[in-house]
């Protein structure tokens, strides 16, 4: 596999330069952040010969002796003329942006993150943490829930996971900085460890894409690298014992920075008719982050962080620790003519203890990730090709037997895409990308494993293809694209031991990798900001997955544990919106997403709900925000068994949920202070899960300020 990976990477690195006698070239880069900017148009007048920047920002444009000058259109940037008498080949072209996004939460700054709006064919989300901080949230699962149509479920010890479009918690894919963390072993990422501590902001995209084909949707945290000094502390207290701080400090210039800081939470949760807290929990996490640009086109990364939870019931005497470590070293390279170019590597460590009724474990999870992704050049036309090679190792000691295995996963992606400069005309096709992914998995037992004792492999292939046509109208732009392929999921280590531990009725099962037929049709709409005018924004998505060998997840009744099996052919299909629109000079600002689904058998995705509703309605003057949100879900249904064998559906009934939040920004020279106060489930309708009270009213008090 390394012989294939490396072999295509220097075949496309050494592959010519496209050029050709009398053309010009350069690079287009966005002045306020000084990133590349991809699919800009690029005309030559009075002839019209035109191209489009590639992935990078690069352009190659033939010109004749009848030409004048060169123009470069983008929507949402400012129209840029250069005469032909004073370019020069390899000239950096900078364009000034003229589109203000609607409201504060889709604007990451200085963003650094995988996604665009514009360059997307899913569904794109962006929340920014500096929001998120004066919202009160405990932590990146309470943010989701609140302002997405995103399922969050949390379990008896506190454990939050997300799932997207019905997908498994061991479907989705969680990135830092666009490097998967994915533990190999455990796949189901606890969101519950993570905060907003060194994030510019998280990243939500529905849907597969090229770094995810297999997945039904990706969450990419953006790490923090201002390039300045800044400093800032947070704090919030609440009710029920809910107390957290959070402080960092970063210190730069425009060619290095370095970023830490460190933070820690406590909260707790009742059972029904309980007087005392019968729940604790606490956090605390620490990170670093380094940016070093030595020069123009080179930019290395570093990152690290610590999120540790633990987890008490005292009811039940159950107790839960989690510790969670990861290491990123990232290179970025680029070169005019010859592409640009991705290194990385990180090292990822996950240890937990858990003691409950039923189970008592002792988790040591570590892997390796080395990857690479490589883009080449071509005129209206882009090639790219991406590998990862993963080594991880699973050591678990638990009361029904040891698990002690390694897996060696190599996966090479490939990605064709071709594309058409803007000619003047109504709706037209954008790019056409054909997306084809490969994978191998060995699973080797260790001596001294009770279980998954054989050596096994999976090798799967997938494709995926996307279509977009937009159309760049004065003020105004409409962007349709079309998803559809043939993808796969192999299952995790995780998912192979629990399903090792099914019961009698369930022996004969055995867990095969899923496949899923995805179909994909999205629109999405933008104006420019223009003065004394209204601003919009909205997405509109159907899709339809249709899954063979679904990996059908069965919980344990009132335990945190469950196993999987597969569940042969089921489908899930839905509506999703989101819609956001500015008035009155940005004063008032309207958010809503909406979510309508339909499944062929509910145990197959289970606590999903068929509808999902998320309202915000924000009122700004000088330095006062207002914010008032409604939440709104149908009923959750989850299957469990019983000591018996026994299955039976657990029903949530259907939920609305009121929340408040008014914050104060009080900027002072080189400071800025922040109050707020935020209000949760203010209608006071709690549910009980398991005998535990759910979605009660809680009030949190937010203290900040911040130094640049």
């Amino acid at each position: 596999m390394q012989k294939h990976i490396y072999g295509l990477f220097l075949f496309f690195l050494g592959a010519g330069i496209f050029g050709q006698d009398r053309s010009l070239n350069g690079t287009v880069y966005d002045r306020s952040t000084s990133l590349p900017i991809a699919n800009v148009n690029v005309i030559v007048e009075p002839t019209k010969v035109g191209t489009m920047t590639n992935e990078i920002g690069q352009f190659t444009v033939d010109v004749t002796n009848k030409d004048l000058e060169i123009v470069f259109k983008h929507i949402g940037y400012d129209v840029k003329r250069i005469s032909l008498d004073t370019f020069e080949n390899g000239k950096i072209i900078e364009l000034d942006p003229t589109v203000i996004h609607l409201k504060r939460l889709d604007v990451i700054g200085e963003s650094r993150g995988e996604f665009d709006q514009f360059e997307t064919e899913n569904m794109l989300s962006e929340l920014a943490a500096e929001d998120l901080t004066i919202r009160g949230y405990s932590d990146i699962a309470d943010a989701i829930y609140n302002e997405e149509t995103i399922l969050v479920s949390e379990t008896m010890t506190g454990r939050k996971t997300v799932s997207i479009r019905g997908a498994r918690q061991d479907e989705m894919v969680f990135m830092y900085d666009g490097v998967k963390i994915n533990n190999a072993g455990d796949t189901s990422m606890d969101l519950s460890i993570f905060n907003v501590g060194g994030l510019d902001g998280v990243e939500i995209v529905r849907g597969s894409h090229s770094g995810a084909v297999s997945s039904s949707g990706t969450i990419n945290f953006i790490p923090s690298l201002p390039y300045r000094n800044s400093a800032g502390f947070h704090q919030r207290i609440g009710t029920y014992n809910t107390g957290n701080w959070q402080g960092s400090v970063s210190i730069g210039n425009d060619i290095i920075t370095v970023n830490a800081g460190t933070g820690r939470m406590q909260s707790s949760q009742f059972y029904q008719e309980s007087d005392q807290a019968d729940i604790l929990r606490v956090f605390e996490n620490t990170f670093f982050n380094l940016g070093f640009k030595p020069f123009t086109n080179i930019e290395i990364r570093a990152f690290r962080f610590h999120n540790e939870r633990e987890f008490e019931n005292i009811k039940l005497n159950d107790s839960l620790s989690s510790s969670f470590s990861v290491e990123i070293l990232k290179l970025k390279y680029d070169k005019l003519g010859l592409g640009s170019l991705e290194l990385f590597t990180s090292h990822q460590q996950h240890s937990g203890k858990d003691k409950t009724m039923v189970i008592s474990s002792h988790k040591d999870d570590e892997e390796l990730l080395f990857g690479f992704q490589y883009s080449l050049p071509i005129p209206n036309a882009s090639l790219s090709i991406s590998g990862e090679m993963l080594k991880s190792i699973s050591d678990w000691n638990t009361s029904f037997g040891v698990i002690n295995a390694r897996r060696n996963q190599s996966t090479l992606s490939g990605v064709f895409a071709v594309s058409q400069p803007d000619m003047g005309g109504d709706l037209q096709l954008k790019d056409l990308k054909i997306i084809l992914n490969w994978k191998s998995v060995i699973d080797i037992p260790q001596e001294n494993t009770q279980y998954l004792t054989d050596e096994i492999a999976w090798d799967e292939k997938g494709a995926l293809c996307t279509i977009a046509v937009w159309d760049q109208l004065e003020h105004s732009a409409i962007y349709l694209y079309l998803n559809f392929g043939n993808v796969f999921r192999i299952p995790s280590l995780n998912e192979r031991y629990f399903h090792a531990l099914r019961p009698m009725v369930f022996l004969s099962d055995s867990l095969l990798p899923e496949h899923k037929l995805m179909k994909e049709i999205g629109l999405k709409l933008t104006s420019d900001k223009m003065l004394g005018q209204p601003e919009y924004s909205g997405t509109l998505s159907w899709f339809s997955y249709g899954y063979s060998n679904k990996m059908r997840p069965i919980h344990y009744s009132s335990t945190p544990m469950q196993f999987p099996v597969n569940h042969g052919d089921v489908e899930i299909s839905g509506l999703e919106a989101n819609l956001e629109i500015s008035l009155m000079k940005d004063y008032v600002n309207l958010s809503t997403a909406y979510a309508l689904y339909d499944v062929s058998d509910q145990s197959a995705f289970p606590m999903q709900p068929s509808e999902m509703l998320r309202s915000n309605l924000t009122f700004n003057w000088r330095g006062l925000s207002v914010m008032l949100g409604s939440r709104k879900e149908n009923a959750r249904i989850v299957t469990t068994i019983d000591p018996d064998g026994n299955l039976r559906d657990n029903r949530l009934d259907p939920h609305m949920a009121v929340d408040g939040h008014i914050a104060l920004y009080l900027p002072f020279k080189k400071f800025t202070g922040t109050i707020g106060i935020s209000g949760r489930n203010l209608k006071g309708e709690s549910q009980v899960l398991e005998g535990i009270s759910i979605f009660d009213r809680r009030v949190y008090v937010n203290f900040g300020i911040t130094w640049n």
